[in-house]
């Protein structure tokens, strides 16, 4: 009886031992598994990284870092420019006490770079409503003005930038600035440019700031109703004054539209690039550290 016991607690021991040793074994494949996909996308290989996290996450389901695994997905995803990925990716780890501030971060930078405003505005005010600190209250604040920005509410812009301290944002006071300045363009009336064209061609085009195509404007609809006056005047060239007549009407009607849309172009380009060059100056994506 003593010899079985000792043979039982022999068994016993190898076996506790072999399975710890097991554990061990298959735990360090484990992080060794979510350290290379972490490698990977320190180097940038973002797409290999996706595979291996996806990889980590099939092979340890409700690990502990199973989490940590989607969250480098979703960067994967932004880092490469595939922001919908990212959105989808970000989605479940918004539930997530660690990652629902940089989900929402990252989501919001994914809408505005696909030019879903609202979608965008939506996540950082997310941000806004869950942050439990004044500082990413005040991010968030400041990233809810950039769809706003691109959608031309620029009075909203304005009252959000009321709502931000400047001690926080130091660019502020410039960018209030350049956004007033937007607020209160009038810009270029497309009618009154279309009528000035229709009453002597070539005007709507000085108007629109676009002197040389005036001056063309001018020239070729004068040019044309000069001949076709004269072309009609003389009973040998019908045929041709019924063609320089199309032509001048032609020209004509050109002369109108094109007064019309440069107005509205030059609206829009001016809007842009101002936009653009707060854009540039200003806007910074959510560093994750």
């Amino acid at each position: 009886m003593k010899k079985e016991n000792l043979l039982l607690q022999r068994f016993l021991k190898s076996f506790l031992f072999f399975f710890i040793f097991g554990v061990s074994v298959l735990s360090a494949k484990t992080y060794k598994s979510f350290d290379f996909g972490l490698n990977l996308f320190e180097h940038k290989e973002y797409f290999r990284a996706i595979s291996e996290f996806q990889r980590f996450i099939f092979f340890n389901p409700k690990n502990r870092l199973e989490q940590d695994a989607k969250f480098y997905i979703g960067v994967s995803y932004f880092q490469a420019y595939r922001y919908y990925d990212a959105i989808e990716s970000f989605e479940p780890l918004i539930k997530s006490k660690k990652y629902k501030i940089p989900a929402y971060f990252f989501m919001g930078d994914s809408a505005f770079y696909v030019q879903q405003y609202d979608r965008a505005y939506q996540y950082y005010h997310k941000i806004y409503e869950n942050a439990d600190s004044i500082m990413i209250q005040q991010k968030a604040l400041f990233k809810t003005t950039w769809p706003l920005l691109f959608q031309h509410k620029f009075s909203d812009v304005l009252s959000v930038y009321d709502k931000i301290d400047v001690n926080r944002n130091l660019d502020l006071p410039n960018m209030r600035e350049v956004v007033g300045d937007l607020k209160d363009f009038k810009g270029l009336s497309p009618w009154l440019a279309g009528t000035m064209s229709a009453v002597i061609p070539g005007a709507g085009q000085f108007y629109d700031k676009r002197p040389g195509d005036g001056f063309v404007a001018f020239l070729t609809v004068g040019l044309l109703t000069a001949g076709s006056y004269f072309l009609w005047n003389d009973y040998n060239y019908k045929e041709i004054a019924v063609a320089v007549s199309i032509t001048d009407i032609f020209f004509y009607l050109g002369n109108v539209y094109s007064a019309f849309s440069s107005a509205h172009k030059y609206n829009r380009l001016y809007l842009k690039k101002n936009i653009d060059m707060l854009k540039n100056n200003y806007w910074t994506e959510y560093e994750y550290k």
